[in-house]
């Protein structure tokens, strides 16, 4: 198990739907989908951004930057609100960007 702990901040819509925030995202960081055939813009930013010091979670129709990702000894996944939108985490998790996607997605 790799024991990570950081924080989630949920993207602000600004009146977006999740589509159009991840596009508009997407161009801020200059990403595009390339060769490949990605299916949306979420899927782009989410796999574009994935091993980078700050990345993003889609949860419950939700936009999460995730950063301040670092490993650490801890027995279980616990997140924590901070402030509105902003949460801290520790997540005990199988090695791989993946997994810890899996438990942010399930807990946030």
């Amino acid at each position: 198990m790799i024991n990570y702990t950081g924080k989630a901040r949920r993207v602000e819509k600004n009146g977006l739907d999740l589509e159009d925030l991840c596009k508009k995202i997407c161009e801020e960081l200059e990403l595009t989908d390339g060769d490949s055939t990605y299916y949306s813009y979420v899927d782009i930013l989410m796999s574009e951004t994935e091993g980078e010091s700050t990345f993003y979670v889609e949860a419950k129709g939700e936009l999460y930057e995730v950063f301040d990702v670092e490993e650490e000894s801890i027995p279980e996944a616990v997140i924590t609100p901070i402030e509105d939108g902003l949460f801290s985490f520790k997540a005990s998790v199988q090695p791989g960007y993946e997994e810890l996607c899996t438990v942010l997605e399930y807990n946030l």
